[in-house]
Order: C-alpha cells, then sequence, then structure tokens
C-alpha cells in the first residue's frame, strides 16, 4: 500500500486487485510488484519475505485469493521463513516472542506482560493474523449503512480503573473514530463521527449511529463534560494501558490494538460496551450505584474510633444525602433530635472528603452544624467516618447572604421567617469557617443516608430549587430543571429527591421546617403505578410532634424540563421514646404505609407561606450525571 501511494504502478494494481469483488492478483501481478524499485529499496528483510512468502505460495498452488495468507498455516510458515533468511532482524524480534499458542500464529508480543496491560498473550479473532480486507462494495461511501451501538453503564473495572478520574464528570458524547482502508487520515478528530444518545432498554442508556463511513479500522471515543476524552483503542502505553489491548475482538498492529468492521460477524450491525468484547450489559450485571447503603449508627467523634464503611474506590464517591442530629437535651436541640441538611464542605480528595451537617430547628435564630469526615486509607481502601466538631452560626442581616427575619406572635423569639428557614439556601462552609470552633452543642451525629458510587459513576450534582414567589402548586406544576439544562437522557428518574421544607399556618407558626424527600411506594397508593421516565411521586415529611407529609409528583414536561406539582397532604400520629433516636427518624418507617392508611388529612397550603396546610417552600435534589439501571424502581 505505501509502494501504491507513490505511484508504483504494479503495487497500485495488486491493492486495486485486493479490493476487488472478482479475482485476486495472479503470480504475474504479484512478482511484477515484488520487482519494483519502491520494495527493494524501501522495504526491510522481514517485509520482502513476507511479501515474497505470499508470491510464492500462490505462484505455486495457482491459489489466487488473499483468504489463505490469513490462515494460522500461512503464518506458521512465514516465520520459518523470517527467521531462515532474515535471521539478525529476526534474532531482534525472536525476544518479543513468547512461547505461546498465539506465537504459533506468528503473533508478535511485547516480553514484558505489564507493557500490555493486564492479559498475557492475544488471541487473533477466528485465528487470522490479519483481518480481510474490504471488498470494492464495502469500502465507504458505497457500502451498505452499519448500526453501531454502544454501552456505557455496565463498564468492566478495568475500564473504570483506566479512565480514573475522567468518571468524575458526566459523559458528555461519544464518537467513532476511524482509520478507513487506504486513507491517509488515522483516527483523526476531523473524521470522527457523533453518535446519538440513546435508552437501549429501560433505565440503561447508550449511544448509537448508523452510518456507511466506517468500512476498517474503528474504535470509540468518550468525551467529558470538562472536554476530556477516553479513547478505547490505540498504542500500547506502559502508563496508561490501552482498554482493547489484547482482547480478541481487537486487531493488533504492531503497538496498536484497534477495532476492525471486516472482523465483525455482522457488519451490519454492530454492538460492544466499551473498552471490552461483550456486545451488551451481562446478564448477571448488578448495578448499585444510586442503592440506599444500610442507614449507619452513632458517628464516633474520634478518628481512632472511626466506623467503617467498607470499600471505597475513592472518599468522594461515598454520597451522603441526610443526617440525624441528636441530643439527650431538648435545649441543645428542640425534639432532641431531627433529619439535617448535609452538603460538601469541599472537593475533597481521593482520599479525604469533608461534609457539613446542618439543622435550623425551633430557636430559628441560628443554624446548628457538626463537620464529619469520609477518609479512606490508601493501602487497604477502607473507607471511615468520624466527626470532627461542632458549630452554630447567628443568622443576621449583615451576613453577606440574603435573610430576612421575623419576630411571630406566637413563635418562640426573633429569628428566620418562612422561607430564610431552609438550612439549604445559606452557605454552611463559609458558616462553619466564620463560627468559633467548638461553639455547637453536645450534638451526635448518626444514622447517616448514604449511597456508595463505584469508580466509574460520575458523582451527581446537588440542587435546591427555593419557591420564594409561593408555596409549591396543586394545579400549575413549577420548573425545577430547565429544558436543554440536565443532560441528555430525558428521564425524571434521575432527578433523586433528598429534602426539602415544609410551609403554611400549620408548621411552626407559619414558618418552614426542614423535611426528607422519600420515594413513595406505589404498593400503598391506588393513583400511582410507580416510577416512569417521564413520572415519579415522593413524599416530603418532616416530624413536628408527628409526622407531617405532603406527597408530590415530578414529571418531564412537554417542553422537555422537569416540574414538580403537589398532589395530597397528611399527618400520622406518633408518639415518641425519648431514649430511642430512632423514633425521631422519618426514615426507620415505611412511611408510604403509613401515611396512605392515616385517616388525617390536611388541605395543600399553595401560594402565600400563611396559607392553611402544609406546603412545599424548597426542594433539594441530586441529578445523576446519567440514567442508572438502580434508579427505575422505589428502591433497589
Amino acid at each position: 500500500m505505501a509502494c501504491a501511494r507513490t505511484g508504483d504502478a504494479a503495487s497500485n494494481l495488486v491493492v486495486n486487485l485486493t479490493f476487488a469483488d472478482g479475482r485476486g492478483p495472479t503470480c504475474a501481478e504479484l512478482s511484477a510488484a515484488f520487482a519494483s524499485q519502491c520494495v527493494v529499496d524501501g522495504c526491510t528483510c522481514m517485509e520482502k519475505v513476507g511479501f515474497k512468502t505470499g508470491v510464492d505460495q500462490i505462484c505455486a498452488s495457482g491459489e489466487s485469493t488473499v483468504d489463505y495468507m490469513e490462515s494460522g498455516e500461512f503464518a506458521t510458515k512465514l516465520r520459518e521463513n523470517e527467521q531462515a533468511q532474515c535471521a539478525q532482524e529476526f534474532a531482534v524480534t525472536a525476544k518479543q516472542l513468547p512461547t505461546n499458542t498465539s506465537s504459533a500464529l506468528g503473533v508478535r508480543l511485547l516480553l514484558s506482560t505489564t507493557a500490555l496491560g493486564y492479559k498475557d498473550t492475544w488471541h487473533p479473532k477466528k485465528n487470522r493474523l490479519q483481518p480481510r480486507v474490504p471488498h470494492h462494495n464495502e469500502l465507504a461511501g458505497v457500502k451498505a449503512p452499519t448500526t453501531f451501538k454502544i454501552y456505557t453503564q455496565c463498564k468492566t473495572d478495568q475500564v473504570k480503573e483506566l479512565g480514573g478520574e475522567f468518571w468524575f464528570k458526566s459523559i458528555s458524547a461519544a464518537y467513532i473514530v476511524r482509520h478507513n482502508y487506504g486513507a491517509g487520515d488515522f483516527f483523526g478528530d476531523n473524521s470522527r463521527l457523533r453518535m446519538e444518545r440513546v435508552e437501549l432498554e429501560d433505565g440503561v442508556y447508550g449511544y448509537t449511529l448508523t452510518t456507511n463511513q466506517v468500512d476498517w479500522e474503528y474504535g470509540i471515543e468518550l468525551e467529558n463534560s470538562d472536554g476530556e476524552t477516553f479513547l478505547e483503542i490505540g498504542k500500547v502505553n506502559a502508563a496508561v494501558p490501552t482498554a482493547l489491548q489484547r482482547e480478541t475482538c481487537a486487531r493488533r498492529f504492531g503497538e496498536f490494538f484497534n477495532r476492525v468492521l471486516t472482523d465483525e460477524d455482522d457488519p451490519s450491525s454492530v454492538s460492544y460496551v466499551f473498552g471490552d468484547c461483550d456486545t451488551q450489559c451481562p446478564a448477571d450485571y448488578m448495578d448499585s450505584a444510586y442503592c440506599n447503603q444500610p442507614i449507619t449508627g452513632t458517628i464516633p467523634n474520634e478518628p481512632g474510633a472511626a466506623m467503617s464503611l467498607g470499600e471505597t474506590h475513592d472518599a468522594r464517591l461515598v454520597n451522603i444525602a441526610s443526617a440525624m442530629l441528636w441530643s439527650s437535651s431538648t435545649n441543645v436541640l428542640n425534639y432532641q433530635g431531627a433529619r439535617t441538611y448535609v452538603t460538601k464542605y469541599d472537593n475533597g480528595s481521593k482520599n479525604q472528603q469533608d461534609w457539613i451537617v446542618g439543622v435550623s430547628d425551633r430557636e430559628r435564630n441560628v443554624i446548628k452544624m457538626a463537620m464529619i469526615r469520609v477518609s479512606r486509607d490508601e493501602v487497604t481502601g477502607e473507607g471511615k467516618v468520624w466527626r470532627i466538631g461542632t458549630r452554630k452560626h447567628t443568622l443576621t442581616t449583615t451576613g453577606g447572604y440574603e435573610y430576612v427575619q421575623w419576630n411571630h406572635p406566637s413563635s418562640q423569639g426573633t429569628g428566620c421567617k418562612q422561607m430564610y428557614c431552609n438550612v439549604a439556601r445559606y452557605p454552611l462552609p463559609s458558616m462553619w469557617d466564620s463560627s468559633a470552633s467548638n461553639s455547637g452543642g453536645d450534638y451526635t451525629v448518626m444514622r447517616l443516608q448514604y449511597t456508595k458510587l463505584s469508580l466509574g459513576d460520575a458523582p451527581p450534582r446537588q440542587f435546591t430549587s427555593s419557591f420564594d414567589s409561593g408555596l409549591l402548586s396543586s394545579s400549575t406544576p413549577t420548573q425545577l430543571l430547565a429544558p436543554g439544562t440536565w443532560g441528555e437522557d430525558i428521564d425524571v428518574r434521575r432527578v433523586i429527591l433528598r429534602t426539602g421544607t415544609l410551609c403554611g399556618s400549620a408548621i411552626n407558626w407559619e414558618n418552614c421546617m426542614f423535611a426528607n424527600a422519600i420515594p413513595a411506594n406505589p404498593v400503598h397508593w391506588s393513583d400511582y403505578s410507580g416510577p416512569t421516565k417521564t413520572k415519579k411521586q415522593w413524599l416530603i415529611v418532616l416530624m413536628d410532634g408527628y409526622f407531617k407529609m405532603q406527597r408530590i409528583e415530578v414529571t418531564v414536561g412537554d417542553d422537555g424540563g422537569v416540574y414538580a406539582r403537589g398532589i395530597n397532604a397528611k399527618y400520622v400520629v406518633r408518639s415518641f421514646d425519648s431514649s430511642d433516636p430512632s423514633t425521631f427518624d422519618p426514615l426507620a418507617y415505611d412511611l408510604s404505609q403509613l401515611v396512605s392508611a392515616s385517616p388525617q388529612t390536611m388541605g395543600i397550603a399553595q401560594g402565600s407561606y400563611t396559607s392553611s396546610g402544609y406546603g412545599v417552600g424548597a426542594l433539594t435534589f441530586q441529578l445523576a450525571a446519567e440514567m442508572s439501571a438502580s434508579l427505575r424502581g422505589v428502591s433497589c
């Protein structure tokens, strides 16, 4: 091919015949190409032997197709001739030949197995050393279209490890990179083809493209929201191995491993998991990215007594949704304890992530905080958590944040007014920094609600929507996310409600209070059949002497945005054991069962914050970077 590109007529004829649907090059035509000055002057000894071995075979047997030269028998003969006729050159390359099945096929592998990644040998597909070249009617532009399909969710552990922090940002695009047969462009950015994000099966998304512009070598390149790319094919690199190196579904060209279209069993329809030979997610694949871990006990106050969270690839992948603050004294925490808002203190690192736990209870002029630390042991990979300390911040109108205080006639003193009692609207990390050390009360952090992502899962982004202009309506949905701003997987199950506030005349003297978001279980609601791509229902529940709740529905609008509306409101009378913190915790109960069966109903407070009943004044939610199978149901 190199000689053909220089204009050598004999070589050009051989290349053109290789493309043809009819005969292959004859003995005379191959001999003429072999005798050309380009081959004589430009090819190495082993390259010449390779060409001559093929020519001799065709001239001796009358074989007139290239198929035989792709066989194991031919590869063995070629190796013998190289060793006999090119002793010096072969002595160098022979150092790269371990004794294995592949060596019988003439496959040269580097002596160091670590230089090529995780497998010791490469076995070519169908035992062919070289892939079949495309026929004339299989060339790009004239061939029948191929539909490519790529799964990105069920990546192997090897691919997750190779990508490293690439996966910390959401995948924004996938491309087919290509080198078409005879083309001078080798996998360039200008020739890559952008794929379309689609739902491949319920809750499992990937990429697809139907095109006739790929005919030879190709691979998949992913791009994340920071513009970083991860290519599954390419040159072997000891520091950063190639995902497909030594995989049977890839072809080896020297130090490069690529996919080849003519190797596919059905070139019209090609499906793979990114970076792997599986054609779809394995039947036994388990996605636990957003499965809640067991609720923890009390978080220790000393690092030496830290609570184990099990193995984790990265401290930043432990994703805390809420926690309980608890005290044995109501002088420290009203009602002794309650679920609280949790937010990251900083961006963290692989081995450490700090979090702020914060609450505004009936003592409405302060925010009570605790800091907890998730650490990861560099050697064992074990994650642990402990409480660092507590602090208290007094809310003020001169603190550099929006705040309105109010002295309600019936309330306990001056403090936050209505929507300004929502802790999620305040900059807790800077409030922590500006507060005196150990200024908080002696309250305990316990009962963490958390998930544990694995490497390869992008951590979710967190949002807070405050409905300052009016409480959530039951008739007109309120927008949570604008169209075109929340990624390619238009699936409302990616929107994971965590916390919110309940407000209205029946809540804390017309002031808002912190509430938990719990998925509604369709088993207990006759008008709800369960979460779908376009609809999911949630319970917004607070503990205020007893459980108060509003059921809401989050939907995908006709414009592709995310919206929420109220459905109904109820309360459940409960008794609490002052010595048992779990009795104060909504997550310790089957709230769907309790609330749906409760005969106590309330009106939906909407619009004005002084409206009668219960109303939702804010929602804090996380947005999964991509749809995950673990988000399909109510729980997993």
